[in-house]
């Protein structure tokens, strides 16, 4: 074995480290010899057998370390081990203590999953057995949902024990330098956000406020739960009435389907500012869910699949698609009871003024998931101004899907432009002068795509042949 007797540099631990592991297995040796092992190949003493406190000390002359406030070599042993196994090891602990809290915090989460499952398959049973009350059959609905959602998280967990949990154990807790990659954290969504898993926490309001820091929406939360009336005097500071409806007012200009909505939405601004509450309460429920009916038919869902259909039976058809930005819980199990309590006068008239603040800011927040990018006309329209402004060939390319078919006219994407770039896109799409160097693997699926969408309605069929063998 050779001593490195210079500065410790990175290409002398990397041949230490590759010796060390030629000779043990280093996922199973404890930190302790693999920490004494890797000091060997740079201390001038037998890193082996010498104690601690020699070790510590020569290791602190090695690096010239005076333990100043800003690095201390830890005085502690087993932390001293841990301290330099993760230095050059990137390991903190061997895979068989990992396993072991992996396994203790399994049992844990999976314990409080049937306690929950427990929990609310009892309040479904009595609710169930008691006199109906508006609203039980929403609230038997969403016990339900969380029954699954908690048994899909029980699946998880099993699944993750069958497939991932040695991979986590063995791989996440070793990245030396020299093997360092990305290696995704193998685990189970209960783990991440046990907090989703509580019927508690479901919340009437964390849609309204999407765009403020978390801290400050928990302090929002708590007051909202705690006093309604403190709660309305901070949403006014948060929200004034002429910005607030203003943005809505442009997100609806902004749209080809919210713009056939003007009228009706913006008389329904006019109640809102003149304080006329019971008015507004009773037109804007239905109006939501007239926007929710708009994307769902933006998302690409049939419209024979939403006509006569329910707003709870409309998010259904979105969560089928894990990709809808919608808040599924709120707009299944909360936003329909709001609407009932409305439809069937059964607001309380002292919060008529919080629940017109509240049905705005929802409404808002459906005018928002117009614009979203996971909308095809909003990818389309996208696609054209890139196009229009660059005018280079890969994003020429990207408008394949739309070449023969534009927007709705709605955006004023003329289709004399469209041409003139189809025309654009015949002289430039030529395999000799194809910019390859600019297909990395974040674009090349979708130029691929792209390029059979062009070869099939017959834009340099020839020439996208050829491209498509080299890309």
């Amino acid at each position: 074995m050779n001593k490195y007797t210079g500065d410790i540099i990175m290409g002398d631990v990397f041949a230490a480290v590759k010796e060390i592991a030629n000779d043990v297995h280093i996922l199973n040796t404890p930190l302790k010899i693999l920490t004494r092992r890797l000091l060997d190949f740079f201390i001038d003493k037998d890193c082996i057998t010498i104690s601690f406190e020699e070790l510590r000390e020569a290791y602190k002359q090695r690096i010239g370390s005076d333990d100043t406030e800003f690095f201390q070599v830890p005085k502690n042993e087993e932390a001293f081990y841990v301290e330099i196994c993760k230095m050059y090891f990137n390991l903190e602990k061997t895979p068989d203590s990992e396993l072991k809290d992996s396994v203790n915090q399994i049992i844990e989460d999976l314990k409080s999953i049937n306690q929950k499952k427990s929990k609310y398959q009892n309040k479904l049973s009595l609710l169930k057995k008691k006199e109906f009350e508006e609203g039980d059959n929403y609230n038997e609905k969403l016990l339900i949902h969380y029954i699954n959602k908690l048994q899909g998280a029980e699946d998880d967990i099993l699944t993750y024990i069958r497939n991932n949990l040695r991979i986590k154990t063995n791989l996440n807790k070793y990245r030396t330098f020299y093997t360092y990659k990305f290696i995704p954290d193998y685990t189970y969504h209960y783990n991440f956000a046990p907090v989703v898993y509580k019927i508690d926490n479901l919340s009437d309001i964390r849609n309204k406020f999407e765009n403020i820091a978390f801290s400050k929406y928990l302090k929002l939360e708590k007051l909202f739960r705690k006093n309604k009336n403190d709660f309305l005097v901070e949403l006014k500071k948060k929200f004034e009435i002429t910005p607030t409806i203003s943005e809505i007012k442009n997100l609806i200009k902004n749209n080809h389907r919210l713009i056939q909505r003007k009228e009706i939405l913006f008389e329904v601004f006019d109640l809102f500012i003149k304080g006329s509450y019971q008015l507004f309460c009773n037109v804007v429920p239905q109006q939501i869910e007239g926007i929710i009916y708009d994307y769902c038919l933006e998302f690409g869902i049939e419209e024979k699949s939403l006509i006569n259909s329910s707003i709870v039976e409309k998010v259904n058809l979105l969560k089928e698609n894990e990709n809808n930005e919608i808040d599924y819980e709120y707009f299944a199990f909360r936003f329909p009871i709001i609407r009932n309590h409305v439809t069937h006068g059964n607001l309380i008239q002292e919060d008529i003024e919080l629940h017109s603040w509240l049905l705005l800011l929802d409404l808002k927040y459906v005018c928002e998931l117009m614009k979203s990018n996971l909308l095809k006309v909003n990818q389309y329209n996208r696609l054209i101004n890139n196009a229009k402004k660059s005018k280079d060939l890969i994003s020429l390319i990207q408008l394949a899907p739309i070449i023969n078919e534009g927007v709705d006219d709605f955006y004023n994407q003329s289709k004399e432009d469209l041409l003139e770039m189809k025309e654009e896109l015949r002289n430039k799409l030529i395999d000799s002068t194809f910019p390859y160097d600019k297909i990395n693997d974040e674009n090349n699926k979708e130029i691929k795509r792209c390029i059979i969408i062009l070869k099939r309605v017959g834009i340099n069929e020839q020439e996208c042949i050829e491209i498509l063998k080299r890309i």
